[in-house]
């Protein structure tokens, strides 16, 4: 067949021929879970198709530590899964409690249950066959003064019972046609101790009816190394009244309720056993548990796990003081008992048997394919439908995410080996390092902005109409060009700007219409780039319709030290981002 591109003008349907390959034409459009034709498009005549099992890590080396993988390779399933994290810097779970949200509140209204002290301030207020109305103070003995009625022992009353005390005294008094108003219109403040696995132990003033989350609060919060947020007690006078477990709190919004009083005591705990989890869980942190409730199915229960998870693996120091790693599956982590300061990855060991291609251009029909891996470019193209008279079909590229990845990863490899060499350059004299100064400051400022470029990760599949084949990876772009006549002058150029493409023109004849060069023009150092993303300089490419001329930023290689290796950087940025960053 002497092209690889045949158009059925009948149908308006372009297939792409795949040699011995026997592909049905057309995708069913209704599908979109996996397209149907006579053979699975993701399975080649003699290959059977791909299982879809995942390699998985090894960790037979005693020395890896996934929890750290800076020092050793990732493995297979933790490259691209999820984020790495240093599991130090892991917050306790509950951690965003105690942000000064308590500490700046406080509660102005009554418990029933608050017991009058010395120093509070009693309403009274009588009418009928009695007026009177004052704003009387509990004095140290406990008493109100009335007028006409006398001390009246209010010590110890509640604010429910408090009204009928005052009202049984003064019908002592007046018998009849009394009508009586009782209010406590402010409670004493009390000093309330907080100690232990806090941030700032003391003692803290408030209300009585303030809660526990206040007090800690207000000492900095829980710390978060030692302090534990499932034993917090409450002693008064020595004895513990009152055990508090912050995560039913957390998870539930049960506080208890308990009316503190003057010299109380908070006691934060340290926590008992602490578990470190991440990975593919929705609340990353570390977590705590009794010696009653650690097990796995508890951690699963407070965390939250994605859907996709299948094993854990758990790194810790047993009770004979050994380490250990273990790859349990997501049933037997469930009945694994925590050990202190166990790690938890929560990881996902099985790979998709499928992936996501999408294709972009003028084409007709859908743009996303859901295809088996292992499936292969002609494959896919086999099934588009596009209109001939506007696709480029000879001039297809694929954008792929790994590809970009890579190119970046080059780049600022190159820059940062440039600015260090910048940075630590030798001088000879004064003059010279003066010159070296402005230059590091000079190549600095070409770094920052270099970085920020970002490669479009094209592969070039196509050329003089013909297409390799090439196998994909999930997210792949499949890009078909739209027709053009339009050529595209960018870069070093006076006023950059679109110009039809003209045979008889040579490549100094479209930036003639653009002005000419800039002052910082390289004219000698020119990229042409084709529609098919093939890049390279115009001695050695033709400018073809849909092209892209690229004049690139002149570099001064007598006075700069080192002018070659930033020309390269210069370049390999355009070939990757198709824009000129120049110093």
């Amino acid at each position: 067949m002497p092209a690889l591109v045949r158009t059925l003008a009948f149908s308006g349907v372009l297939f792409f021929a795949l040699g011995t390959f026997a592909v049905s034409p057309v995708l069913a459009a209704n599908n979109a879970e996996a397209p149907q034709t006579v053979r699975k498009i993701g399975e080649r005549a003699g290959t059977p198709a791909a299982s879809g099992q995942a390699q998985q890590g090894d960790f037979s080396d005693p020395n890896y530590n996934p929890f750290n993988p800076d020092d050793s390779p990732k493995p297979a399933w933790a490259q691209r899964a999820y984020q790495t994290v240093e599991f130090n810097k892991l917050r306790p779970f509950g951690y965003e409690l105690f942000q000064g949200n308590f500490a700046n509140t406080f509660q102005t209204d009554i418990n029933p249950n608050y017991k009058v002290s010395p120093g509070d301030r009693i309403v009274v207020k009588m009418w009928g066959a009695k007026q009177y109305e004052d704003v009387l103070t509990v004095d140290i003995q406990g008493n109100i003064f009335i007028p006409e009625i006398g001390p009246v022992f209010v010590l110890g009353c509640n604010d429910s019972s408090l009204g009928s005390t005052i009202k049984n005294a003064i019908g002592q008094v007046f018998t009849n046609n009394v009508e009586l108003y009782v209010n406590l219109q402010s409670s004493q403040p009390v000093a309330i101790f907080v100690t232990g696995a806090v941030n700032n132990p003391g003692r803290y003033a408030g209300s009585q009816n303030d809660n526990i989350l206040s007090y800690i609060d207000r000492a900095g919060g829980i710390n978060s190394q030692t302090g534990s947020y499932r034993e917090i007690h409450v002693k008064r006078k020595g004895k513990v009244i009152k055990k508090i477990d912050l995560y039913k709190f957390i998870t539930e919004g049960d506080l208890p309720e308990i009316t503190l009083e003057n010299n109380d005591v908070i006691l934060v705990n340290n926590k008992q056993i602490s578990v470190s989890a991440y990975g593919l869980i929705k609340k990353p942190a570390s977590y705590e548990f009794t010696k009653e409730s650690c097990t796995g199915n508890d951690l699963l229960a407070l965390s939250g796990i994605e859907a996709n998870v299948t094993h854990v693996q758990v790194t810790g120091i047993s009770k004979g003081k050994t380490s250990f790693n273990r790859y349990l599956s997501l049933d037997a982590f469930r009945n694994y008992r925590f050990n202190p300061d166990d790690r938890v990855m929560f990881v996902s060991d099985t790979q998709n048997s499928t992936l996501v291609a999408s294709v972009l251009g003028p084409i007709n029909g859908k743009s996303r394919y859901i295809v088996h891996k292992g499936t292969h470019l002609k494959e896919v193209l086999a099934n588009v439908e596009v209109d001939p008279l506007v696709a480029d079909t000879a001039s297809i590229y694929v954008k792929r995410k790994s590809v970009a990845e890579q190119q970046r990863l080059i780049i600022n490899d190159a820059l940062k080996r440039l600015e260090q060499s910048a940075l630590t350059a030798e001088s000879g004299s004064v003059d010279e390092a003066s010159i070296r100064v402005k230059e590091a400051e000079l190549i600095q400022d070409f770094v920052k902005r270099a970085q920020s470029a970002q490669p479009d990760g094209v592969i070039v599949v196509s050329s003089n109409g013909r297409i390799r084949d090439l196998l994909l990876e999930d997210e792949d772009q499949i890009i078909i060009p739209q027709k053009s006549n339009v050529i595209q002058i960018g870069g070093e150029v006076l006023m950059p700007k679109a110009v039809v493409f003209d045979e008889r023109y040579t490549v100094l004849d479209y930036i003639n219409e653009t002005g000419g060069f800039s002052e910082r023009a390289d004219e000698d150092n020119i990229l042409i780039v084709h529609p098919n993303g093939r890049v390279a300089r115009s001695n050695e490419l033709a400018v073809v319709p849909g092209s892209r001329i690229i004049v690139m930023p002149e570099v001064d290689t007598k006075n700069m030290q080192f002018a070659k290796d930033v020309m390269q950087i210069i370049y390999q940025i355009a070939v990757a981002t198709k824009v000129a960053v120049g110093l």
